[in-house]
């Protein structure tokens, strides 16, 4: 049986904000000869369906228009809890940009917990440390805001002494990736440096989150990344950790000490919840 699944369709060309803009059909179209090149003993491919009315606002109003049109996560966090009962949801996010809407959709749910690694300062401008969540969901938001020019280095020490244990903490029963591409070192919109290796690495640490407290339970739901090769690579790299306990462990070298005083401050500000 395969034991996971890669869902993609054409039509999600359709979605075409119009010409020069980042978010382009040709995003989508590196990566829909993808499949082709999967092991199907590893993958299997599912057909997406159309999401119901009320499906969508759980999170949204009938009358919102944004960016990036609907907040595939929270209503994905959202389906979870009213469809399989989930009663603990990890959101990580490792987009280059705050996700202010994900936070907003889940600042006073202490079901929900939600972390987020982003270029700061950088639009949209929030996700400073000090925003942890409200009334009963005080504790349950993490910002881990990161100086522009940070790589794999940073990023995997950030995850190792911050995203793992707060994690192993929270014990989730699902976990939800947003997973933007655009810290990627070639990305035109961002100014970080990871690599398709780092990618690959961070999500192999969250799998094995995943495979400890949530029986592998775990979606990568694509935001961002506008450079082509690096998004087609970086998500290849991502599905080569998702085929298993078989799939080539991923070595990144040490060093990463430029954030550790933000990880110190991070750490100190979180210890009164953890």
């Amino acid at each position: 049986m395969p034991r996971t699944a890669v869902v993609i369709d054409s039509d999600y060309l359709k979605h075409d904000p119009g010409h020069l803009h980042p978010e382009r059909p040709e995003r989508l179209k590196v990566l829909l000869d993808l499949p082709k090149e999967l092991d199907t003993k590893s993958f299997e491919l599912l057909q997406p369906r159309a999401a119901a009315r009320e499906e969508i606002e759980t999170c949204h109003s009938g009358e919102y228009m944004g960016f990036c049109l609907f907040n595939t996560v929270a209503i994905g966090a959202h389906h979870l809890k009213r469809r399989y009962g989930a009663k603990r949801i990890m959101i990580m996010d490792w987009d280059v940009h705050h996700g202010n809407g994900t936070q907003d959709a889940f600042y006073r749910d202490r079901s929900v917990l939600y972390v987020s690694t982003h270029q700061y300062p950088f639009y949209p401008g929030t996700g400073a440390v000090r925003e942890a969540g409200a009334g009963e969901g005080e504790g349950f938001t993490v910002n881990i805001p990161l100086p522009a020019g940070c790589g794999d280095a940073e990023y995997l020490r950030v995850f190792k002494e911050i995203v793992a244990p707060i994690g192993e903490k929270f014990r989730p029963d699902w976990i939800l990736v947003s997973a933007g591409f655009d810290p990627h070192q070639r990305d035109p919109l961002g100014a970080m440096d990871v690599t398709e290796q780092g990618f690959g690495a961070m999500a192999a640490m969250l799998l094995r989150l995943a495979e400890k407290h949530c029986g592998g339970k775990i979606a990568f739901l694509l935001e961002g990344g506008y450079d082509l090769a690096a998004l087609k690579n970086s998500v290849l790299a991502v599905l080569q950790q998702m085929k298993g306990p078989a799939a080539a462990q991923i070595s990144v070298g040490s060093g990463g000490e430029s954030v550790q005083s933000l990880i110190r401050n991070v750490l100190e500000f979180q210890e009164k919840y953890w």
